[in-house]
C-alpha cells in the first residue's frame, strides 16, 4: 500500500469541492458554526451525510434499502423504518438517533 501524498490530499480536497459546486444548495441546511441546522429534516440530514462523504445513493443502498427507496427518503416522501435507519446509519458511520433527530441522545 502506497503512502498518501499531497496530491492524493489535493484530490480528496477536489472532490469535496465537486460536491458544493454540484449542489448549491449544500450548505443551506447548516449553521454558521458548521453543526445541522434546527429544523433539517432527515432527508436532508441523510443526503447531507451522503454527500459529504462522496456517496452516491446506489452506493449507499443496502440489503433491504434500495437506492429507490434512499430517494424517497430524501425527498421527503417516505420515512425511513426503524430497520432502514438502523442500515444507512451504520453505511454513514453515525448513530440511529442523529440520523432520526441531529443529535446523540
Amino acid at each position: 500500500m502506497s503512502r498518501p501524498t499531497e496530491t492524493d490530499a489535493d484530490d480528496t480536497c477536489q472532490v469535496g469541492i465537486d460536491v458544493v459546486r454540484r449542489n448549491p444548495h449544500y450548505w443551506a441546511h447548516m449553521s454558521p458554526d458548521g453543526a445541522p441546522a434546527a429544523g433539517e429534516t432527515i432527508g436532508q440530514r441523510l443526503k447531507r451525510l451522503r454527500l459529504e462523504r462522496g456517496l452516491s445513493q446506489r452506493e449507499l443502498a443496502a440489503p433491504g434499502v434500495s437506492y429507490a427507496y434512499i430517494s424517497r427518503i430524501e425527498a421527503g416522501s417516505r420515512q425511513p423504518s426503524v430497520k432502514a435507519l438502523r442500515r444507512l446509519a451504520a453505511k454513514l458511520s453515525v448513530t440511529a438517533d442523529y440520523l432520526e433527530t441531529g443529535s446523540d441522545l
